[in-house]
């Protein structure tokens, strides 16, 4: 849920490949990833992060754009509308 929250908040994400989270980042299109249990690359993409503001922005955008288009409130009640509508079709 927190990975959401930053997305609609426009900030940029350093995360780790766990669970959902490179689905919802795309394979870190949109973030830096980094495998779990990995200090030294956690460091490493923080630092990368931090050092590169352009980067940080573009990245953060787009993942606000992905988020708003695909987990925010309206997109999530326009699925499920779809949804009831095919059930309902058939």
């Amino acid at each position: 849920m927190a990975l959401l929250e930053y997305g609609l908040m426009g900030l940029p994400v350093v995360a780790t490949r766990v669970g959902q989270v490179p689905e919802v980042l795309k394979q870190g299109n949109w973030a830096w990833l980094v495998e779990p249990g990995n200090p030294a690359a956690l460091r490493q993409a923080i630092l990368e992060a931090l050092c590169n503001p352009e980067q940080r922005a573009i990245r953060a955008r787009a993942f606000q754009a992905h988020i708003e288009a695909h987990y925010s409130a309206p997109a999530v009640l326009q699925q499920i509308t779809t949804a009831y509508a095919d059930l309902l079709s058939h």
